[in-house]
C-alpha cells in the first residue's frame, strides 16, 4: 500500500514549498523515521522523514514546488 510523504507546513503563512533535494534514491529500501527528502519554504530548509518503512518512490523532481 502506498503512503504519501506529505510536504510539513513550516509556518502559518506556508502554501507551498520546494523540494531540494532526495535524500534516498528512487526506489530505496526506507526505515521508518529516516529523512528522505529535503524541502524548503521561504528560506527555511527542513528534512522530511518517512512515516513508515517500505520502498521510496520520488513522485516529484527537485526544484518543483508541492502544495
Amino acid at each position: 500500500m502506498a503512503v504519501q510523504i506529505v510536504m510539513p507546513k513550516l509556518g502559518m503563512a506556508m502554501t507551498e514549498g520546494e523540494v531540494v533535494k532526495w535524500l534516498r534514491e528512487d526506489g530505496a529500501k526506507v526505515a521508518k523515521d529516516e529523512p528522505v527528502v529535503q524541502v524548503m519554504s521561504k528560506k527555511i530548509t527542513y528534512e522530511v522523514r518517512a512515516p513508515q518503512a517500505g520502498i521510496l518512490r520520488h513522485a516529484v523532481r527537485p526544484g518543483q514546488k508541492v502544495p
